[in-house]
């Protein structure tokens, strides 16, 4: 790429680069190529998103979680911390723990949090479950969490719905590999 001084005044030179005759045309391809793969994926996003099936035993099965999901979620209401309706898919994913095997237990406790920036402090009543996979005496110990609390504003199937169904999926498949009940 060439550049052709210009005078601005008697003391100053600038330099005012030159596009070369094919530039612009290639930023021109590169946008157009951008947008195709863009659309492209647009098209093809159900295949992209779409969950594997594998009903192998003992294996992750996207369909059995995605059904857990729907029995934990229920009706999909709002369950934010600290609610009725957050007691209601308490009692639904104790239910699960319950059907596949396990014993769960509630923590009860207090949580505050300082809000930033300011001088606020929100403070809430907690309920942990807790299940325990037994395993082998002395073997190797695995902590695996989520939340099954919502925002105020949503069912809270993505945050994090979807991090409780795959630990019961997985707690499941833990289950069946033959930890002694």
């Amino acid at each position: 790429m060439g550049a052709a001084p210009a005078i601005v005044n008697a003391n100053e030179a600038v330099t005012i680069p030159r596009r070369e005759p094919g530039e612009s045309m290639n930023g021109m391809l590169r946008a157009l190529l951008v947008a195709v793969l863009l659309l492209a994926g647009f098209a093809f996003k159900g295949d992209l998103i779409e969950p594997p099936e594998n009903h192998a035993e003992g294996q992750f099965d996207t369909a059995r979680a995605l059904g857990r999901l729907g029995r934990i979620l229920g009706d999909q209401r709002p369950h934010p911390v600290d609610s009725d309706a957050d007691d209601a898919v308490r009692a639904r994913l104790m239910a699960e723990l319950v059907a596949i095997g396990l014993q769960p237990a509630v923590q009860d406790t207090i949580d505050c949090s300082a809000m930033p920036k300011s001088r606020a402090v929100s403070c809430s009543r907690v309920r942990n479950v807790v299940a325990t996979v037994p395993g082998r005496a002395g073997g190797r110990h695995l902590l695996l969490n989520a939340h099954y609390d919502s925002t105020p504003t949503g069912p809270g199937a993505a945050d994090d719905g979807l991090g409780v169904a795959s630990l019961l999926e997985i707690a499941a498949n833990l289950r069946k590999r033959g930890a002694p009940a």
